[in-house]
């Protein structure tokens, strides 16, 4: 293992920070949060959706994605990131708990694999690949309560 210069700490704890943000952008389905996380040219692939190109068009996708969930949560588990004068690079396991608006339970677990590119606005995604690697049915009787945006 590699020992990490200042830059480099400061440069993971950035990606970090962004991929958390991510996460949270997503549970609170917060369009222009999660707009501001790509590169202008930023790719997201999901399978078996089309790619996007771009912050907007990401953003759409994610919209469609969410709709009919009563909630999703993303929960970001742990990660791998590689930083040199190229860029970046990640891998992040996820789990999302769900349950549709007509009442059904989901549960899916799978990792992304990325590539980051340093900005005037800092780290931004370059390009985000979603791999499947479980997916199923949950039992979710209970309430949901939406997460309220902060006021800080």
């Amino acid at each position: 293992m590699a020992v990490l210069s200042e830059g480099g700490i400061a440069d993971e704890l950035a990606i970090r920070r962004l991929t958390a943000a991510f996460s949270d952008a997503v549970s609170r389905r917060d369009r222009a949060a999660f707009e501001a996380l790509w590169a202008p040219d930023g790719r997201w692939l999901v399978p078996g959706l089309e790619e996007t190109v771009g912050p907007a068009a990401a953003a759409e996708q994610l919209l469609r994605l969410v709709e009919p969930f009563e909630f999703l949560l993303q929960l970001l588990h742990e990660g791998q990131v590689w930083v040199d004068e190229t860029g970046g690079r990640a891998r992040w396991y996820i789990v999302e708990h769900g349950r549709t608006k007509e009442g059904q339970g989901v549960h899916y677990v799978g990792v992304y694999q990325d590539r980051h590119v340093r900005t005037d606005g800092g780290w931004r995604f370059a390009r985000r690949h979603f791999e499947l690697l479980y997916r199923g049915f949950a039992e979710l009787a209970g309430k949901a309560y939406l997460s309220p945006a902060l006021d800080w």
